[in-house]
């Protein structure tokens, strides 16, 4: 097989998967972009249809709040848990 028939056979498959690629990558780029310029406003999304620039002062908010300190203690804990859980089991099965 030829440079130039790989190089048209390479072509084909790209443009096969092109479709694909890029809906994939708009169900999850946009959406992912889009919360994060939301994430620099104050929006209530019943009655105000005008949002407000509040620029970080939600993730201040966030971080000083208590629960959400606690949420992430408790989802570390669970990650490191089940690690552990998982390595010893599957350490005890071999």
């Amino acid at each position: 097989m030829s440079n130039k028939q790989q190089r048209s056979n390479h072509l084909f498959f790209y443009l096969l998967i092109l479709p694909t690629f890029l809906i994939i990558c708009l169900l999850t780029i946009y959406p992912v972009i889009r919360v994060i310029s939301l994430s620099f406003y104050k929006y209530n999304y019943i009655s105000d249809m005008n949002p407000t620039f509040v620029g970080l002062s939600n993730y201040v908010k966030t971080l000083k709040d208590g629960l959400f300190r606690q949420s992430c203690i408790n989802t570390l804990v669970f990650c490191f848990m089940a690690l552990f859980l998982k390595l010893d089991w599957d350490l005890f099965l071999h």
